[in-house]
């Protein structure tokens, strides 16, 4: 009778030991799941953007190609290209965050990518029939400027849904090299390909409509808009932050005179493990609501931060789309050198994100003098650049370039990114969308 009782104990004991042991074996194979998934996401983003960039380079290495075939066209009519291309997309940004907010993302970057294709494919039938119908080249750019607004938001957004706080620093720090890795590969490539299609600018597009295409369709095949639609779970608090947010939540909700059951709530305090429906019901008692463009400058920092971002891509953009050009007319440096330049400003820039990203990460509430002083530096290096460019050394011009990307490219993906994440942490945001404010720092 005693060694039955005993097994009797012992029964209950093991079958507990079991339900652990499956437990924890699933959600192990949900971990590895979500990893693989997340790293996914992660390289398929990180493609399409750094495709985005090939085609710039792409358009960039071209347009001395297209001065020569057509002697009439300006150099001013390019820069009204660009022009008429940087402000539509500046203006369609904001609007293409609000659209990420409300659509399916896969299907939004998808659709987008789809419509840039054959954007670009428009582009190359231009320089292949060589229409020289400025208007057309005008609606193309306009259309390239639309098309393009939803991806910034979109990606980050998207990179939100698909890592947790912990890792979105790190994660979004990694992203933003997919720019200058895009732009090394596009120069290079771009330098030998001219070469290949005989200076045929047009052909330089088709190849870029072909990649973004494939971008298109590899994001609409392998890209899940939240972990919940390939039936996983991410978790974005730690336990300790979960009891500190609702016990927030209850302090607000006292502090609101909201009228609450008391035998429920002392019931909830009293608990060590805070009952998950009443949980549920404190979460979801705070309305979304999105900020609007005029409300959005209220926010502390972002005037701050959108003004110094300007500038900065003023720069950035100037020497992506304009130096090739530069080199070639007024250096007379060939196509090879003129990537090979081109190239140690985009690893200055690599190297810079990692740098002044950890320097401004271990010096958080300081972020502005660290951007203050990158500035200066910068300009220095410009300025030294303007007065000396006739008599630099190819390695002397390379070493400025290196360190003018390091500085100024370097910040401004810090601002894109990292920047914008703690403009989106602040408790005026906690409740609103974020694609929406996510498209006002690009």
């Amino acid at each position: 009778m005693n060694l039955q009782h005993v097994n009797s104990d012992q029964a209950p004991d093991d079958q507990h030991s079991n339900n652990n042991d499956e437990s924890l074996r699933k959600k192990q194979e949900q971990d590895k799941k979500l990893f693989r998934q997340q790293l996914q996401i992660f390289i398929v983003v990180y493609i399409n953007y750094s495709c985005i960039h090939i085609y710039r380079e792409f358009w960039s290495m071209s347009k001395k190609s297209l001065l020569s075939q057509d002697p009439e066209l300006q150099e001013s009519t390019l820069a009204n290209f660009d022009t008429t291309y940087l402000f539509v997309y500046s203006v369609s940004t904001f609007i293409g965050g609000v659209v990420g907010d409300i659509y399916d993302l896969r299907k939004l970057l998808s659709f987008s990518l789809a419509m840039l294709s054959l954007c670009y494919s428009l582009l190359g039938i231009g320089g292949y029939m060589n229409i020289k119908f400025e208007l057309y080249y005008y609606c193309v750019f306009i259309l390239i400027g639309i098309f393009s607004s939803p991806l910034f938001p979109s990606i980050i957004h998207l990179l939100g849904n698909w890592f947790s706080k912990q890792h979105r620093g790190l994660v979004l720090g990694l992203w933003a090299t997919c720019a200058n890795i895009g732009n090394i590969i596009g120069i290079q490539l771009a330098a030998s390909l001219i070469k290949i299609y005989n200076n045929q600018w047009g052909y330089l597009l088709f190849t870029a409509a072909m990649l973004i295409l494939f971008c298109s369709m590899m994001t609409m095949s392998l890209v899940n808009s939240f972990p919940e639609d390939a039936g996983l779970h991410l978790e974005e608090l730690t336990d300790a932050e979960k009891q500190d947010t609702i016990k927030n939540q209850l302090e607000h909700l006292r502090s609101s005179h909201v009228k609450q059951n008391s035998d429920e709530l002392n019931k909830f305090e009293n608990e060590d493990e805070p009952d998950s429906q009443l949980s549920t019901q404190l979460d979801t008692s705070q309305i979304h609501t999105r900020v609007t463009f005029w409300k959005a400058w209220l926010i502390p920092r972002v005037f701050i931060y959108a003004s110094t971002l300007f500038c900065i891509k003023l720069a950035v953009n100037s020497m992506l789309l304009w130096l090739p050009l530069l080199l070639k007319e007024y250096l007379g440096y060939t196509v090879h050198q003129i990537a090979n330049l081109s190239s140690f400003f985009d690893t200055g820039a690599i190297f810079g994100s990692f740098i002044l990203g950890y320097i401004s990460d271990k010096l958080y509430s300081k972020r502005s003098p660290i951007a203050f002083v990158a500035v200066l530096a910068a300009a220095f290096i410009s300025l030294t650049i303007q007065t000396n460019i006739k008599i630099l050394s190819q390695i002397q011009f390379a070493s400025l370039m290196f360190f003018f990307g390091f500085i100024i490219s370097g910040l401004n993906n810090i601002i894109s990114a990292s920047c914008a994440a703690d403009i989106g942490k602040q408790q005026a945001l906690q409740n609103n969308e974020r694609s929406n404010m996510d498209g006002m720092f690009l």
